[in-house]
């Protein structure tokens, strides 16, 4: 057996390496990483919005008291939308880990974050005209809370899109990549009753029984017999997990 001039031996047993630099094969995501992670940095976003807010609308309060004037109203208006920002980031925080659904969908558009860019920028350029060194430095802390929104929680949902689109029901069946038998998958006209005759189990009056297939990180929604991943809270048809 010949061996190259340029080929690599092994001191030890005198056999040629090997040497060929093989592409290392990337592990799939975990999901419930990823959606705990996502969880967090809406959160982060939420608290954001809320510190940012709440002072926004304390110092209209104030100007309007002093002065009344229309910078105060412009502050105010500004410091409601980023509260209101706020809240819709903490309930969709929580409603995320539970229903994982249409994650791509929501955070493809542009059109949020920049509106929410776009007041922050006026609270700015606000406090520029008003030459109100405070209102000047609201208004930039707005305008970073937006870049955060754009990069730290829409960026990520980006660089992770197949991923996260793979947990959409809608392409398959969420949690369930095995099997995609469309007789198992939610009937929006049926009746949400988990006793209805139209059961896929083929047993009227009773509810899905758990598939036999499904695996066993998996739980089967008796309601319209959709195999949910484990760590699914709530079904695509409705039915929250054990109720």
């Amino acid at each position: 057996k010949q061996i190259m001039d340029e080929a690599v031996i092994c001191v030890h047993c005198g056999c040629p390496v090997d040497t060929t630099v093989r592409p290392q094969v990337k592990p799939p995501e975990n999901p419930k990483e990823l959606l705990n992670t996502l969880s967090q940095r809406v959160q982060i976003g939420g608290i954001l919005w809320i510190i940012i807010g709440s002072f926004q609308v304390l110092y209209a309060l104030i100007l309007l008291f002093l002065f009344f004037d229309w910078f105060a109203a412009v502050i105010g208006v500004i410091g409601i939308l980023n509260i209101v920002t706020s809240v819709k980031d903490f309930q969709y925080s929580k409603t995320v880990l539970d229903n994982p659904n249409g994650i791509v969908e929501k955070y493809e558009p542009l059109g949020d974050p920049i509106a929410t860019l776009i007041w922050n920028s006026i609270c700015f350029f606000a406090g520029c005209l008003a030459l109100d060194i405070l209102g000047i430095l609201i208004g930039l802390i707005g305008v970073g809370g937006s870049i955060y929104d754009l990069i730290g929680v829409r960026g990520f949902v980006m660089s992770k899109r197949e991923a996260f689109a793979a947990m959409n029901p809608s392409r398959r069946s969420f949690g369930n990549p095995i099997f995609s038998d469309k007789s198992r998958r939610y009937d929006p006209t049926a009746s949400d009753d988990p006793n209805r005759a139209n059961s896929p189990s083929g047993n009227p009056g009773r509810p899905n029984p758990p598939r036999a297939d499904a695996p066993a990180n998996s739980w089967t929604c008796p309601s319209c017999g959709r195999v949910n991943a484990a760590y699914v809270g709530t079904c695509a048809c409705g039915r929250r997990k054990n109720s």
